[in-house]
């Protein structure tokens, strides 16, 4: 009989490694819909990818759905800083078309939204931007 590897470890994830295998089940990985736009991507101890920000955290909720969680704590167990801002950004997002409410809590909400709508909910979160590979300019 073998032994099953226990050790979790957090992975950082570019857009090249996503190119590797972009689909997983049939359903594009987050890594390879972050990539092009130079977001950072990891995955959590669940081996789940997520996309982190300064005020929030973007996840694949379901196949062709991502979510958005503001507040709280993120998947790699940091707390989020500045609840006058996340409380703005999830006001701002309440009214916003085609992104619908999920959970709400006290300093935190769930949003859900089409994929196509990443590129918004980046900003809005201040999502990461992608380790730069050289310390020099091209």
């Amino acid at each position: 009989m073998q032994k099953a590897n226990t050790s979790i470890r957090v992975v950082h994830l570019s857009h090249s490694s996503a190119a590797l295998n972009p689909v997983d089940n049939g359903v594009l990985t987050l890594a390879a819909l972050a990539g092009p736009l130079g977001l950072r991507v990891y995955r959590d101890p669940c081996g789940d990818e997520n996309v982190p920000g300064r005020f929030g955290e973007i996840y694949r909720h379901s196949p062709g759905l991502l979510a958005v969680q503001l507040g709280g704590q993120l998947a790699n167990g940091k707390p989020l800083a500045a609840p006058r801002r996340i409380r703005c950004r999830i006001a701002l997002l309440n009214g916003t078309p085609q992104i619908r409410l999920l959970v709400r809590g006290d300093e935190e909400a769930v949003f859900v939204f089409p994929e196509a709508l990443l590129p918004e909910i980046a900003t809005r979160i201040w999502a990461y931007r992608e380790y730069r590979k050289s310390g020099r300019p091209k």
